[in-house]
């Protein structure tokens, strides 16, 4: 993914809750450099996805989807 300044924040969401979905880890860091955004915006967004869809974040920092067997 390359930075882009043209992407909404409900785009954004979209593609992080995508993202994840398909199994890919992210970090707030990942998004912040990719989004160019602040480290705060990228927690953000994460956090407000995470309350709608099955991502947890790791004890390492990585969000990604919940597995649940």
């Amino acid at each position: 993914m390359t930075h882009d300044d043209d992407f909404t924040s409900i785009e954004k969401g979209a593609m992080v809750g995508w993202r994840l979905a398909m199994g890919e880890q992210l970090t707030t860091r990942q998004l912040r450099d990719e989004f160019g955004i602040t480290y705060q915006g990228a927690q953000y967004i994460l956090e407000t996805v995470s309350r709608r869809l099955p991502v947890i974040r790791t004890t390492d920092f990585r969000w990604q989807r919940f597995n649940h067997t």
